[in-house]
């Protein structure tokens, strides 16, 4: 039970952390290895951009509810 709980909550930190660190220090290029990467998000640096910082958003967001949602488990 304990474990479920830890694992859920780092999970958690993990993507808020990951969202931070693509907020601050963005993919400045295309590339294969670090930033959102679909079809669609690597046609244009523009799209590229936009993609990045809604996705580094959403990521934090979810991290955000992931903890809670582990902290409301505990019974």
């Amino acid at each position: 039970m304990m474990v479920n709980l830890l694992f859920s909550l780092l999970i958690g930190v993990i993507f808020v952390l990951a969202g931070l660190i693509m907020k601050v220090k963005p993919p400045a290029k295309i590339n294969p290895l670090y930033g959102y990467r679909t079809f669609r998000s690597m046609k244009n640096e523009k799209l590229w951009n936009e993609a990045n910082t809604y996705s580094a958003g959403l990521m934090m967001k979810y991290g955000a509810a992931k903890q809670c949602s582990a902290g409301s488990s505990v019974y």
